[in-house]
C-alpha cells in the first residue's frame, strides 16, 4: 500500500480534504460539480466509521465515483482508481497502520488542509 500511495502522490493524483461530505443528497448537483472539476474516475476514502449519508446518496448513481471506508481499501483499489481523495481521518488511519516510525509530514499536511479550510 505504501508504494501505491507514493505513486499517487508522484502523479499528483492523491487529494486530501478535511471531510468527505456533501450538502445535499441530490445526485444531479454532485454530478455537475464533479464534471466541472474534471476529475474523471475517483475513489473517495473516509476514515470515519460511516460514510456521510448525503455524500453516499449523492454519489451512488455517479458512474465514475466510488466511496469506501479506509478499512475496506486494498492496494487493488488504489491501483484501479486513477484519482484517490482521502479525508484527514483516513490519512491518520493510514499513518497508524503503515508507519515504521512516525511520519511528521502527515501532521504538517493535516495542519495545512485545516488552515486552508478555515
Amino acid at each position: 500500500m505504501r508504494v501505491a500511495l507514493s505513486v499517487k502522490v508522484k502523479e499528483r493524483r492523491l487529494g486530501i480534504v478535511p471531510h468527505i461530505r456533501w450538502n445535499t443528497f441530490k445526485t444531479n448537483a454532485f454530478a455537475k460539480r464533479f464534471s466541472q472539476l474534471g476529475w474523471g474516475k475517483t475513489l473517495f476514502v473516509t476514515g470515519r466509521e460511516e460514510v456521510e449519508k448525503n455524500f453516499l446518496l449523492a454519489t451512488r448513481n455517479v458512474q465514475d465515483v466510488e466511496v469506501m471506508k479506509i478499512e475496506d481499501v486494498q492496494v487493488y483499489h488504489l491501483l484501479k482508481w486513477p484519482r484517490v481523495i482521502l479525508d484527514l481521518n483516513a490519512l491518520q488511519w493510514i499513518e497508524a497502520q503503515l508507519a515504521r516510525d512516525r511520519l511528521p509530514m502527515v501532521e504538517e499536511v493535516a495542519k495545512d488542509v485545516e488552515a486552508s479550510v478555515a
